[in-house]
């Protein structure tokens, strides 16, 4: 676990006042942080969570936990919302990709239920024009090994 700053670009370590053996929930308050908004990614434990400073209008400054591997966190805190925004759009690819995946595991399960078989596979009934072709390609190479 490692605590950073990050501030418009730029990063540095924390100062983060964290004892040994603190709950990071107790960490957190000790230094002025409430829970807050969290991206989570359910199937595999990982998330990027927003914590903002009590007693601020806004979101920022903030600390954002982010876990990746599904066994270890890290911290990162920022001072403004615009150092915010940019480390979220740092993130957002991550995020995108985890989605985009998640949504093409639907698709792909979706696609089997529907019809019967793996989406990569050509039906006459799913796609006659490139079963069509597909025959055309195998009468084809037949043809070639007589």
């Amino acid at each position: 676990m490692d605590i950073w700053k990050y501030s418009r670009g730029e990063w540095a370590e924390s100062v983060f006042d964290w004892p040994d053996l603190m709950d990071f929930e107790d960490a957190l308050q000790r230094n002025g942080y409430s829970r807050g908004a969290a991206i989570n990614f359910p199937e595999d434990g990982d998330f990027i969570e927003v914590y903002p400073k009590l007693g601020t209008e806004g979101i920022a400054p903030c600390m954002v936990a982010v876990c990746l591997d599904a066994s270890s966190n890290d911290f990162i805190q920022t001072d403004d919302l615009p150092s915010l925004i940019m480390l979220l759009k740092d993130l957002a690819p991550i995020v995108s990709a985890y989605e985009t995946g998640v949504m093409s595991e639907l698709a792909q399960k979706s696609f089997r239920i529907w019809h019967g078989h793996s989406h990569r596979l050509i039906c006459q009934e799913c796609d006659p024009i490139g079963y069509e072709q597909l025959q055309k390609a195998r009468s084809a190479r037949k043809r070639g090994k007589q």
